[in-house]
């Protein structure tokens, strides 16, 4: 309430504020002691004639810059980073295409014939190495136990 004395005083009340604010003052001692305090005190203000300096006042603008100088650096990192991020993620998305769809002449039949030949010597040399394991193992021990259905008693 004391901060609608202030805007009154100021006349920057709408009329639903001051309509609030006179029956607050109604009803409230405090605010309206403060109220005429207040009104007093910026009367007697207001009626004092104006003094002249003798050297204007200048207020320095505050330099922000040397704030924000140490968070210069971290952000222009950043935003390298990111810039690198983004254009690794955008050639390779452009580059899954081109993948996709191959610029090379499909492979000739003697190439084609020799792959085949590579494969099935891996697949015979595969058979042939473990045919030599099977055989060198010794047999596996299968002991003479037959499981009954029916637990034993105790």
């Amino acid at each position: 309430m004391r901060a609608l004395v202030s805007a009154e005083l100021d006349g920057e009340l709408s009329d639903f504020e001051s309509t609030l604010l006179g029956a607050h003052l109604g009803g409230c001692d405090s605010c309206s002691a403060f109220n005429r305090d207040v009104r007093r005190f910026t009367g007697e203000l207001r009626s004092e004639p104006l003094d002249l300096m003798d050297h204007p006042i200048v207020v320095q603008p505050r330099r922000r810059r040397a704030a924000l100088q140490a968070f210069r650096m971290p952000a222009v990192a950043a935003l390298a980073v990111s810039a690198i991020a983004l254009g690794t993620l955008f050639e390779t998305l452009h580059s899954r295409n081109a993948v996709t769809q191959p610029s090379f002449a499909p492979p000739s039949a003697r190439d084609l014939a020799r792959d085949a030949r590579a494969i099935q010597n891996w697949k015979t040399r595969t058979a042939l190495a473990q045919t030599r394991r099977v055989s060198s193992r010794p047999a596996p021990f299968t002991p003479n136990f037959t499981p009954s259905l029916h637990p034993l008693p105790l």
